[in-house]
């Protein structure tokens, strides 16, 4: 087998000596690696051949036969040696149908191996060693789908293990279905045969069977089939040229598909064949085909990389493609998203093209290279990051109650009893632990409330809030070691398990845990440990599962990894904050005398009977100095007459702002007063 997969110019049928004289000259000018001709019985001798690969080694080329194994001539030896092989074409003259024979073409022998395969394997295994001895480096074989996977790998086997020429075998998978294709795993053939020239740029299906026949073996690139209608231009035999370059670990082209007339045009495309051949000698693509654009874009998108493995691949060749036949395309910005980090583009010559637009049907082939990944450095001593693996393991979040995730101040009244809630989320299945940490703002000491779980990772606890004012409240949490070692023992211990080294794991973490307790826990502990000493292993289990010893153990717990919320705030108004009837006055108009500006005075004579009402706030308007720039007249107009009071809430003058009293409503002292009356 080849090391580069090969590069092969068909010359057609070996009779035609002047085409193949005229392929093996060129073929080795143009870059390719091997000549395939096409060889039945009658058509060449063996000499035929020897002489055919001579010339082609003369050449730096390699020959290639190109065979049918399973359509043979009627006159074919193998035919007259076993025609129990064959299923045989009825005489033309006949007068009847013989409904045993199938519908063949005359002349004609296709094998049927369903019997006795045996005749068939030993003769063809003979003949393609003494076509190898004759000068033949690889056979490529027709209809392979007729042998299958068990036959061809049988024959390919068979033609290895008796020959000592190092040969290859390709199938011609370019017509067979792609079940058919699938059932070809394994048989041995080294390479098979897209189906390109069937390819219309578009649609879904060639990259799918590309896929599938990669599966079964590297995937050499078709250029023309006699059995399709060739590419009707320069142009669009220059896009399949391209394609192939991206599609084919190697390629099968026809001697003459790069030079003569097409459509009225002169053909010289010998500068993208040796293009072609080029990249596929030097820059060998391994990877699958992978289209980036669907069936409904404009332009057509393929990628491959030159690693199996795209993840890992930094650089590769990308192909767009103008399906249209009459219609330009635009390869711009557009195509971004699909490209990914697929961005860096190089063209290819002379798969380059010209202008921003794709011509009707034209492709363009580029030398792809991922978008390098942004590095962060690191400017985290090693320090820090062994600190970072100590701090806590438990995420703590959606606390609740909060405002902007704490930004602000919950609200409450003093007197009730807020439920805390968070999400505790840790690594693993451990049991956790945790508890509300809460105190008034005025206070030193933390207050503490275990927190339990309400399910779906979703913990709680009650704060009681006794006091006006402002509260501050965080969450700890850690994983609870002992808890979750007596969970998975009581589950072992159900399940009959051998528990010994669990129950020395228990004893162990007792002494360690104790031996920094306080006093009361460090006691309890020690109690369970005496206990522990003279048990069976039974009562040492139970021992180890006592709420008693659970319960010491938590209040033992050193708290390794604990991790801390945010310290948030609540704060906490009069219990009139959550319900009451508010009074709004201005106090300016409150004087019993007409025309005289009220005082804070006025107001105070005037609570008695608001409180009468069963009001439970007075709510005042601003009571700060007026400005007198721009001052507002009577019923909100924009001019002010002599003697106009202005708005209230165009605060500050030259008596004061925010923090003054209006001259005409009194002093700091008579607003004091007032607020005792309101109080009282």
């Amino acid at each position: 087998m080849p090391a580069i997969a090969p590069r092969i110019v068909h010359a057609g049928n070996a009779s035609n000596r002047g085409q193949t004289a005229e392929a093996i000259a060129q073929g080795g000018l143009l870059g390719f690696s091997h000549l395939a001709v096409s060889c039945d019985t009658g058509d060449a001798t063996d000499e035929d051949i020897r002489l055919i690969g001579e010339a082609c080694g003369a050449a730096n080329l390699d020959l290639v036969l190109d065979l049918n194994l399973t359509d043979l001539p009627v006159e074919h030896p193998l035919v007259r040696l076993h025609p129990e092989c064959f299923s045989l074409t009825a005489d033309s003259t006949a007068s009847f149908v013989d409904p045993r024979l199938p519908n063949l073409i005359e002349g004609r022998a296709v094998v049927r191996l369903q019997q006795n395969a045996e005749p068939f394997l030993i003769w063809w295994a003979e003949r393609l060693n003494a076509l190898a001895r004759a000068g033949a480096h690889g056979f490529l074989v027709a209809e392979p789908a007729v042998l299958g996977g068990r036959l061809g790998r049988e024959l390919i086997q068979r033609t290895l293990d008796w020959g000592a020429a190092p040969i290859f075998f390709i199938a011609d998978t370019s017509q067979v279905p792609q079940d058919a294709i699938q059932d070809l795993a394994g048989s041995g053939f080294n390479y098979c045969l897209s189906a390109l020239p069937w390819w219309n740029g578009r649609d879904a299906w060639f990259v799918e069977q590309h896929a599938i026949t990669l599966g079964v073996a590297p995937v050499l690139a078709l250029v023309e089939s006699r059995r399709c209608e060739p590419p009707a231009s320069c142009a669009l035999r220059r896009t399949r040229l391209a394609i192939a370059s991206i599609s084919g670990a190697g390629v099968v082209m026809p001697f003459g598909f790069d030079s003569g007339d097409c459509d009225g045009d002169r053909l010289e495309l010998s500068s993208c064949v040796r293009a072609m051949n080029g990249i596929m000698a030097g820059e060998p693509l391994h990877g699958a085909l992978r289209s980036l654009t669907g069936p409904g874009d404009a332009v057509t998108i393929l990628l491959r990389t030159g690693s199996a493995a795209e993840s890992q691949a930094e650089s590769g060749s990308l192909l767009a493609v103008n399906p249209h036949p009459v219609i330009n395309s635009g390869f711009d910005d557009r195509y971004a998203p699909a490209l990914g980090e697929w961005s860096i583009l190089e063209p290819v010559p002379p798969f380059s093209g010209e202008g921003e637009k794709l011509g009707p049907g034209e492709a363009r082939l580029f030398r792809a290279a991922r978008q390098k990944p942004i590095v962060v450095a690191s400017r985290t001593p090693a320090s820090s990051a062994r600190m970072a693996a100590e701090q806590g393991r438990v995420w703590i979040g959606n606390i609740s109650p909060a405002v902007d995730a704490g930004a602000f101040p919950a609200k409450t009244v003093a007197g009730e009893i807020v439920r805390v809630e968070a999400d505790l989320v840790s690594e693993g299945h451990g049991v956790l632990s945790a508890e509300l940490l809460y105190r008034a703002e005025d206070e030193r000491n933390w207050h503490h409330a275990a927190m339990k779980p309400a399910g779906n990772d979703r913990w709680w606890a009650f704060m009681p809030v006794r006091r006006a004012g402002r509260h501050r409240f965080a969450i700890e949490s850690w994983p609870d070691i002992y808890a979750t070692f007596a969970q998975d023992l009581a589950k072992k211990r159900a399940a009959k398990f051998d528990i010994r080294l669990d129950l020395e794991e228990g004893h162990r973490l007792i002494e360690s845990w104790s031996a920094g307790a306080a006093k009361p826990a460090r006691q309890a502990l020690g109690a369970i440990l005496t206990a522990f000493s003279g048990a069976s292993p039974d009562q040492r289990a139970a021992l180890l599962l006592a709420p008693e010893t659970i319960e010491a153990m938590a209040r033992a717990d050193p708290r390794d990894r604990k991790t801390s919320s945010p310290v948030l705030c609540i704060d906490a108004d009069r219990r009139v904050a959550q319900f009451g009837s508010w009074y709004e006055l201005f106090p300016r108009s409150q004087s019993p005398v007409p025309g005289r500006h009220g005082t804070f005075r006025d107001v105070a004579a005037r609570i008695p009977s608001i409180a009468a009402m069963g009001f439970d706030v007075l709510y005042l308007t601003p009571i700060h100095p007026i400005g007198t720039t721009n001052r507002k007249g009577r019923n909100n107009g924009l001019g002010a007459a002599e003697g106009d009071p202005g708005s209230a809430w165009a605060i500050g003058s030259d008596a004061g702002g925010h923090t003054e009293t209006h001259p005409e409503l009194g002093t700091l002292a008579d607003f004091r007063e007032l607020v005792r009356v309101a109080l009282d």
